[in-house]
């Protein structure tokens, strides 16, 4: 009989530490991948712009780089050199 190699602890000890979230997964039926998802979007922009000092400025950041849509006011047209024509 051969021995384990180090792959075959590895997995084993991978294995033994997501054995209670997979168990929860397949018995509830639910994960909180999303959750920790936005988690890791709001760490990584908290640590790599540190020159947001408002919160509505970091609030609109956060927005913006979670893909998140918002109802927004459509802008004014702006008038250019050459009018429309009207038939």
């Amino acid at each position: 009989m051969k021995s384990e190699g180090p792959e075959v602890l590895r997995l084993a000890t991978t294995i033994n530490h997501w054995e209670p979230h997979v168990r929860s997964f397949v018995t509830t039926g639910w994960t909180n991948a999303r959750g920790d998802a936005m988690n890791l979007v709001t760490e990584s922009l908290r640590r790599n712009a540190p020159d947001i000092r408002t919160f509505e400025n970091y609030r609109l950041r956060l927005l913006l780089h979670s893909g998140v849509q918002w109802d927004t006011r459509p802008t004014a047209r702006i008038r250019d050199r050459h009018p429309r024509l009207i038939a």
